[in-house]
């Protein structure tokens, strides 16, 4: 069986939609350790993009 792949075109507004419904949706009790995943993964990746940007003096 072959996988399919979809690729959407979204408008800015569109994508703030999906994310609060998606964010509503991690927030009940069922999905705070993805919640909490999420927000470590967010958490390296602005540390790791702090160690590779050049500082300002």
């Amino acid at each position: 069986m072959q996988e399919k792949s979809y690729h959407l075109i979204l408008s800015e507004k569109e994508i703030n939609i999906i994310k609060e419904l998606l964010v509503k949706e991690l927030l009940k009790e069922d999905h705070k350790d993805i919640l909490n995943y999420i927000d470590d993964e967010i958490l390296a990746q602005d540390k790791e993009d702090d160690i590779n940007s050049p500082r300002k003096s």
